[in-house]
């Protein structure tokens, strides 16, 4: 039933051997590849932060320049360029002063937006980095590093 001989075609071009850590390079690339999506899926969500972040940076500046303006901390501190020996002679008057019309609420609401864009950013970085380290379909022209999405 079953030929006892090699037909000729097989005799003369053998199987190559397979390398002995085949299934550990197979293995090592699947998991590059699950990483490489990970951090892509990452960076999205990052840089949709990041653009959020900035966006909500405007009504925060806008509040912040409300509120100074509206409790006069504005003028107190221009004060300190127009008659600078009139507010060293009474400095501690006037940092009271200038403490007492401090705007808080836009304050703290101009700096969380900043503090947010800072961290998007350094995360979306972050992210970036791990592609480019991990991935081998990154390459580089010139001085412009590229990825394929």
């Amino acid at each position: 039933m079953f030929p006892t001989q090699q037909p000729e075609i097989i005799k003369a071009n053998p199987l190559p051997e397979m390398p002995a850590d085949l299934l550990c390079k197979v293995m090592s690339r699947i998991h590059n590849e699950r990483q490489i999506a990970a951090a892509k899926r990452r960076l999205i969500i990052w840089a949709v932060c990041l653009s959020l972040s900035l966006v909500a940076f405007v009504p925060a500046l806008y509040i912040l320049r409300v509120g100074s303006a509206a409790s006069g901390f504005a003028q107190y501190f221009s004060l300190i360029f127009s008659d600078t020996a009139i507010i060293l002679a009474a400095w501690e008057s006037f940092a009271l002063s200038l403490l007492e019309t401090l705007p808080v609420t836009g304050l703290i609401a101009f700096l969380a937006v900043l503090l947010l864009a800072l961290y998007t950013a350094r995360r979306l970085a972050r992210e970036w980095g791990k592609i480019i380290m991990v991935s081998p379909s990154a390459g580089q022209i010139g001085n412009h590093i590229f990825i394929k999405f």
